[in-house]
């Protein structure tokens, strides 16, 4: 997946194949870009608890909206 502003890049976490009907397969680019979300941001809350937020920011692995998720997950973690 591309961000459609910067050069953010996420790939996909399983392959896709595009079969049958557009109505049938566009859902499946939908469950398949939410998993590979889902799953980017899982290894970096990993990587959050491994490293420590410092280190954490400067990691490059990250995209953007899943930096602020995780920073966010973990401030209101803090906080409680």
């Amino acid at each position: 997946m591309h961000t459609n502003v910067g050069i953010e890049y996420v790939e996909f976490s399983h392959d896709l194949k595009l079969l049958g009907k557009v109505e049938n397969y566009l859902q499946d680019v939908i469950n398949s870009m939410r998993d590979s979300l889902k799953d980017v941001a899982g290894a970096s809350l990993q990587r959050y608890n491994q490293q420590g937020k410092e280190k954490w920011l400067s990691d490059t692995k990250n995209p953007a909206q899943t930096t602020l998720l995780i920073n966010m997950l973990n401030w209101t973690k803090d906080v409680e």
